[in-house]
Formats: C-alpha cells, structure tokens, sequence
C-alpha cells in the first residue's frame, strides 16, 4: 500500500485508477469497492440531474455508444440514472463500450448491469443471440477487466451456440486467434483450459493458434510444438487465407519446419484456398500479399494438387481480378475450355438465310400502352433496341442472326466505366496525430462512409477498417505502399488500388475524390419467334409483340 500512498492526493481520479488497478492484481480491493471507486463514481455527480434530458428525446443509448471515439460521459451518466437498461444492447454499442478511448466507458455499463443474464421473459431475439462479453473484452484489448468479469460470473470455457446450430469459440480460444497473450494468461489464471482436443468447425485451439501468427502463443498450445501440426487442416477458410496471405516470412517458416498440413487428412487445401479467395470479396491479393499466394500455395500439403472444372470456373467468374494472374505465376495452367455455342444444329441453312434477308427494318412493340420499345435490325447483322418505361429508359446494340427460323439477339460487350479514385486537391486539411494514418474518400465535397479500407506496407505491415463519417483512422507505422478500398454495391465489391508513390509513402492523410460507376449498359440477349412477319418475345407473362412498320 505504500505506493497508492505515495500516489497524488489531489487527483480522486488517479486514487481511482490505483484502487482498480489493485483490485485487478487481487490485492484485497472489493468487487463493491472496485464499483463504488470507479462505477458509480464516475456518475455522481450527476444522478441530480435527472431533467436534464429534456433536450435530447431522442438520445437512447444505442446512440450514445454509437462511434467510440465520441460517447458523452456525462449523456450516457444521465441516460442510466433515468433508468435506461443495458440489457439488450446490440453488440456494436456493447463492442463501441469496450473500444472507447476513455476506458471508463465499458466500466460504467458493467457497473450498471451489462454483465447480468437476461431474465427470462420469452423474448426470443434476446435468447437467439447470446452474448459472451469475456469475447468483446479480448477483442478489445481490455485485458484488465477480465478478472472482474470473471468474478461476476463469466465462465472463460463457455462456448455460445448460435442459432444456426455453429459454436463459437469461448474467450481463450479467442485470445489464441488474436494473438493476445496477455488476455490468454490472464484467462488461463482465472480457470481457462486450452482445449487441443475438442474439434468444430473451425478446428480446436491448435488451429486457432496457427492462425494467431504469433510463435509464443503456438508455442504455448502445442506445449512446445510435442503436439504435431501435421494435422492442422486449418478448417475455417478466413484462417486459412490469413496464414498463407499474411504470415510473416519466419513464422511461415516455422510452420512448414514443424509439417503444417502435411497430412493426408488435408488433401484438397490448395484447392479449398483457391476457391474461397475466388469467391470472397474481402481478401486483397495485391503488393505482397499476392506474392505470398505466388510462392505459398505450392507449399501447401503434400503435394500439388489439380482443380476441377467448378473451381477453375470460380476462379474465371471471380471478381479479384488479380487471381488468375497469380495462379499462373504459381504454376497452375487454366485448362482450355470446351467449345460451347450454346446453340442447336442448324437444321436448314437456306432456309434460315432466305428469312434473314427479309427481316431487317423497324420493329414497334404494341399493344402496351404504357411501355415504348423498339428493334431495327439491320441488313449487315447489326441491331439496336431501346425501351422506355417510365422514368426507365433502356438501350442497347450488338449482332442478331436467323438460326432455325428464330432471331437470335447477342448484345455487345460495352466496357462501363468502373468508379475511380483521384488525389483530392480541395479537401480540407485535417491535422492527425503522430503515427496515425488517415484515408478519406470523397464525394461532392463529403466523405463517403462505409467502404472497407486495407493498407498495405512493407510486408506483413497491414491495417483495415471501414470509412465513416470523416473518413477512417488507423495507427500505422512505416511507409504506406497501397491503399486499398472496396464496397459491395461498388463495382460487384472489386477493390480500387491505390498505388502510393514513394515521396508520399510517409504522409498521415490520403484524401481522395470518389467517382461512382456509370450505369451499365442493357444487354439484350434474347430469342424472339417470327409470327406473321412479327417478332414476338416470350416470357413468363403476356408474350411481347414487335410490329414491323
């Protein structure tokens, strides 16, 4: 106790913090007096105050806990001691709570009943969703609350099931993905078990250990590597993905040193990799992420292994533009696709040919009232077709052809242009703190929320994250060689690329100006009857009649 003696006695704050700080080590600190130095206290002073929401109705606090670089102490204080209940809090807010900056946040909602079980009431959203607030604290990096939330109850070996009958990991398990040995010891000191044993289906403690990237904690789970890596298949394929994609070139190593997935048991790696990169929209396979690919994915299990027609018609349909490309550099040939023309045997070639030199002309939908379109069909082959509906107008052009006494449309391919990014020259400045980085895409003069944002460094230097209302801030360290961002209304989710030059690898801000995609093109790829000289559209309602004029 000598040092809380010595300890400022001005500052009731820094008594606080010491008391806690006291209680976490078990030094004799009270559960209750660990919420009365610092929970309720931290409300006192305005629990008089409960008219003060008379200006803000609409306060509630989802709201309050929206952004955790913003939530109003004082708000949330008032909001509680009005009588709003923490039970039921979405995890955003709960997980806002534990990310705050002022980590009194998280403390003050424990102190007001976060961690107490729902009763039961028949309010089956709130039992479809169970939470495991141990989990919100290890992801948050709030290490020191995890002996008060044990204290309160929370069992660190619990495993929630979710609705869809999938189990998800318990708060060690977690703490061995993230690579947070501090919260894992902590965990461990206070009743957690690694389970090496238990397989679901994103494998046991060995696989999530695996994917930590971190060599002390897979030290620690495999007691020393006397537990085999063999035959870690890595079972979840975001996993999978995040060893081979990011590793560090020393674990990388270690881990073929030690015979990662050289079982047969996990045969088919490769090709489970390949097909979860091509149909995933949120893996970057750029700078040298995409290179780690290149040279990793040979390496994988026993041997080099085939993919079948399905898997290379992935890769073909994928929209990472980038895989086909490394997968050739790799060493995988795209085989050669059977010739499709999608059409039956023509039966009658001078038929098909007299009835193609008497169609061509002007063709008016009738019959409906409320929609205009027409076809001219050229002699030379050639089509245009527009329609108008509304406010919906349609256009669209390419080749038609006769082919068994029926019209045979084929649109042409018209590239579109793709949304774009450029340098920003007006935005306005924005100061940001040593060590931070700040992306901000914008349009029309106002930042764009909600696109994921990834930059890339030297290898394995990466960060991600989301855009909000000004932007999106990480702590970054070292030159910045890319900066990527995708949305998933955006170009079907394909990443724009920034390449960053050299002379501005270092800059804390990357301002840039936003330019959505142009609209696609119509395609008008269809086969029309002729009927009396008319072309006519079947569908799955009224048949569409062109009239020839």
């Amino acid at each position: 106790m000598a040092a809380v003696a010595a300890l400022p006695q001005e500052s009731k704050a820094y008594m606080k913090q010491a008391k806690l700080a006291l209680a976490m080590l078990g030094l004799g600190v009270g559960l209750a007096s660990v919420h009365s130095a610092y929970g309720a206290g931290l409300c006192e002073e305005t629990l008089a105050e409960r008219t003060s929401l008379a200006g803000q109705p609409s306060a509630s606090l989802e709201k309050v806990l929206r952004d955790p670089e913003r939530i109003d102490i004082p708000l949330l204080c008032r909001l509680l001691a009005n009588g709003a209940s923490t039970e039921g809090l979405s995890g955003h807010a709960v997980d806002a709570a534990f990310r705050a900056p002022d980590r009194r946040v998280a403390l003050i909602l424990i102190e007001n009943g976060l961690l107490r079980e729902p009763v039961p009431d028949g309010n089956e959203l709130i039992k479809s969703f169970p939470r495991n607030f141990l989990r919100f604290a290890v992801s948050a990096g709030r290490t020191d609350l995890l002996p008060l939330m044990v204290a309160q109850g929370k069992d660190p070996n619990r495993r929630e099931k979710m609705p869809n009958e999938t189990v998800q990991p318990n708060s060690v398990e977690l703490a061995i993905a993230l690579g947070k040995m501090e919260a894992l010891k902590v965990l461990l000191a206070h009743g957690g078990v690694i389970d090496t044993t238990t397989a679901h289906s994103w494998g046991t403690a060995l696989d999530m250990a695996v994917a930590s990237l971190d060599a002390d904690i897979l030290r620690l789970v495999s007691k020393d590597f006397s537990l085999s890596l063999k035959p870690v298949c890595l079972k979840a394929n975001g996993q999978l993905a995040r060893v081979v994609l990011e590793a560090p070139a020393d674990y990388w190593k270690l881990l073929r040193e030690q015979g990662l997935a050289n079982d047969r048991a996990c045969s088919g790696l490769q090709e489970r990799l390949v097909l979860h990169l091509a149909e995933s929209r949120n893996v970057l396979l750029e700078g040298w992420m995409g290179q780690n690919l290149v040279e990793r994915l040979p390496q994988l299990g026993i041997r080099r292994e085939g993919f079948s027609s399905g898997t290379w018609e992935a890769v073909g349909a994928s929209k990472n533009d980038a895989l086909p490309g490394l997968l050739a550099k790799a060493g995988w040939k795209t085989p050669a696709r059977p010739g499709l023309s999608g059409e039956t045997a023509q039966k009658n070639k001078a038929a098909d040919r007299a009835l193609q030199a008497k169609l061509p002309g002007h063709y008016y939908l009738s019959g409906r009232g409320e929609v205009g379109a027409e076809i001219l069909l050229r002699p030379n082959g050639k089509f245009e077709y527009a329609m108008s509906y509304g406010a919906v107008d349609e256009f669209a052009q390419g080749s038609w052809k006769v082919w068994n006494q029926q019209v045979v449309f084929r649109s042409d391919s018209v590239p579109r242009r793709a949304a774009s990014l450029r340098a920003s020259t007006d935005a306005p400045v924005v100061v940001v703190p040593p060590g931070q980085v700040l992306v901000d895409l914008r349009y029309q003069g106002s930042s764009v929320p909600d696109f994921h944002v990834m930059l890339l460094g030297d290898a394995p230097t990466k960060a991600e994250g989301y855009t909000g209302e000004q932007g999106w801030r990480a702590s970054f360290s070292g030159p910045v060689r890319k900066i990527a961002v995708s949305h998933p209304e955006v170009d079907d989710g394909k990443w724009l690329v920034h390449e960053v030059a050299a002379g501005e690898a270092r800059r804390s801000t990357y301002q840039f100006d936003f330019e959505p995609p142009a609209p696609a093109p119509k395609a008008f790829n269809y086969t029309l009857e002729v009927r009396d000289g008319n072309l006519v559209l079947e569908g799955s309602g009224r048949p569409m009649e062109f009239q020839k004029h």
